[in-house]
């Protein structure tokens, strides 16, 4: 947020409440974010009901405050946490990627997008390779190694969770994406992985790498096969 980043200190005495709009803020991007175990999101039909059971408790918070007085600046940062919060619900009540499309379960990218995010909606946490720096230090290959570890579980937790999706159109599409998964996938095992940035080229290797984040990789690729194939 361009305003939301100023400092709770020079918020204190600006207009009467603008200190709560930044703690609600806070909790507010806490709670939008998936429940996490072991880097894997929940999405389950359980956890989007325990959010949207949430959520008028934030847009309660958020209705209380006065913003009477309140300079133009202020007022923009309330109504993005409010247009946050309506997009939430829409998701929760309608647009349902996570129990209606496939390609919500894409999160392995190896490249960037000419967008600010990614094209469409994904799982979080989204597996950015390109944001890595190569060779990885033992930081990165620990925090890869949980990230790829999540994917057979997420990818699992998927065919529970669209069971009951009919969105055709979207498991066609949902299939390329996820074959596009695969492909980054094999050129990171195959050390030719080359990713688009801002800054240029980057390639990707992973000599020297941990057995454990290797396993991980393995294990990611596979799923991703198998959960193709199921889409199919």
């Amino acid at each position: 947020m361009m305003f939301l980043a100023v400092a709770y200190a020079h918020a204190a005495g600006a207009a009467n409440d603008y200190g709560s709009l930044l703690k609600l803020a806070q909790d507010w991007r806490g709670f939008e974010q998936p429940v996490m175990s072991n880097c894997t999101p929940d999405y389950s039909v359980a956890a989007m009901a325990a959010k949207g059971a949430t959520l008028p408790t934030y847009r309660a918070r958020l209705h209380e405050l006065d913003t009477r007085g309140w300079p133009a600046a202020q007022i923009v940062d309330y109504r993005l946490i409010e247009a946050e919060m309506n997009g939430l619900d829409f998701d929760l009540t309608v647009r349902q990627p996570w129990a209606r499309d496939p390609s919500f379960y894409a999160t392995v990218f190896g490249e960037r997008s000419d967008v600010p995010q990614h094209e469409g909606v994904t799982a979080a946490p989204a597996i950015d390779l390109f944001a890595f720096q190569f060779p990885l230090s033992r930081a990165d290959q620990r925090n890869l190694t949980c990230l790829l570890g999540a994917v057979p579980a997420l990818l699992e937790q998927a065919k529970v969770n669209l069971r009951k999706s009919n969105a055709r159109d979207l498991w066609v599409y949902g299939a390329g994406t996820l074959r596009n998964q695969t492909e980054v996938l094999a050129k990171l095992q195959a050390g030719t992985l080359d990713m688009r940035t801002l800054e240029g080229s980057k390639h990707a290797n992973l000599a020297g790498a941990d057995r454990a984040l290797l396993i991980a990789l393995e294990r990611a690729h596979k799923a991703t096969d198998a959960f193709i194939s199921w889409i199919e």
